[in-house]
């Protein structure tokens, strides 16, 4: 029951660590960006 306790808490402290040095993400593309397709029939795509 120790040994079980030790490596939950291990755990959450690897978590906590994780999320607490996370950082701000950033994108160079452009958000929800307008993207179609039209089927060509035999399953295939053109995309546009």
């Amino acid at each position: 029951m120790r040994k079980i306790l030790h490596s939950f808490t291990l755990l959450l402290f690897a978590c906590g660590l994780l999320l607490g040095s996370a950082q701000e993400a950033r994108a160079s593309h452009l958000l929800g960006g307008d993207m179609t397709y039209v089927s060509l029939g035999n399953n295939q795509y053109r995309v546009k």
